[in-house]
């Protein structure tokens, strides 16, 4: 059995009108015998690009012949709004006639807040004297209890260890070979005869069966080039008193004279005039 048409629309109600303007111009009568209401507010646009939005209004009777006459005493009820334009209501049977349900249903727990014991506690603990309690420093759970307890020191620690281990079990992989092979580890028979090392050693020419490494043999060189050039230098010092000495003994004053010291090659040049003479020291 079809269930009865109890939902009525009212349509093309003017664009501008409100809930309360539409329900002063329905009858009392009418109004007595609705449960639900539902308007829908229209919209006019400026200009004629687009058209206006009509406002409805969706009423719900009690019974089906409530709603009939509803129909039949409000279809073509005319409305003219503030422009002077007039509007004629059209009151038909929706064509969806279900409405939202309204269940007014109470919550059971409403009104039990004075019994619920978490509340009984909350109120209990702002009756109750406050005590502050410090809370606890964090520098002192971070700081380590030894000054040696650090991160950095102990990823050192491990670090060490493990590269103690590493070299531990290379030695043992060395001497197993060498016990297989059946080899003796031996002391170096070369060793530089100034610092004691074992490598990058070069024999003495002069000593044979001497070695000295490459550092001590730099160290000596650059000793020795020192000794040769304060020498060379002492040298020619001499030289040039012993030829001042002799242009002092010889009673030429019209000559200048120039000396040209170059202690590389150890040797000294007298210039007077355009005549050149060697230095006696070096046998020239």
């Amino acid at each position: 059995m079809a269930k009865a048409a109890l939902k009525v629309l009212v349509r093309l109600l003017p664009p501008e009108i409100t809930e309360d303007e539409l329900v002063a111009s329905v009858s009392e009568l009418h109004l007595q015998h609705t449960t639900w209401r539902s308007f829908q507010a229209g919209k006019r646009y400026k200009g004629e690009a687009k058209p206006s939005i009509n406002a409805r209004c969706y009423f719900l009777f009690d019974s089906e012949e409530n709603a009939e006459k509803f129909i039949k005493d409000y279809h073509g009820h005319q409305f003219v709004d503030g422009q002077g334009e007039s509007f004629r209501a059209v009151a038909c049977f929706a064509p969806y006639a279900k409405v939202p349900r309204q269940k007014a249903s109470k919550d059971a727990r409403d009104g039990t807040i004075f019994e619920d014991a978490t509340y009984k506690e909350f109120v209990e603990n702002l009756s109750a004297p406050k005590t502050f309690e410090a809370p606890p420093d964090p520098v002192a759970t971070i700081q380590p209890a030894t000054a040696k307890d650090t991160p950095l020191l102990n990823y050192m620690k491990t670090r060490a260890a493990e590269r103690r281990a590493r070299q531990e079990k290379r030695e043992r992989e060395r001497k197993r070979w060498h016990d297989r092979l059946g080899r003796i580890d031996e002391k170096p028979k070369w060793r530089c005869a100034e610092c004691g090392t074992s490598k990058h050693l070069e024999e003495d020419p002069d000593q044979r069966g001497v070695c000295y490494c490459t550092y001590c043999w730099e160290t000596w060189e650059a000793k020795e080039y020192k000794k040769k050039k304060k020498k060379s230098k002492a040298a020619a010092e001499e030289c040039f008193v012993l030829v001042q000495s002799d242009i002092h003994r010889s009673e030429v004053n019209s000559y200048n004279y120039l000396i040209y010291d170059n202690s590389m090659i150890c040797a000294i040049t007298l210039c007077y005039s355009s005549v050149q003479a060697g230095c006696p020291a070096f046998g020239m």
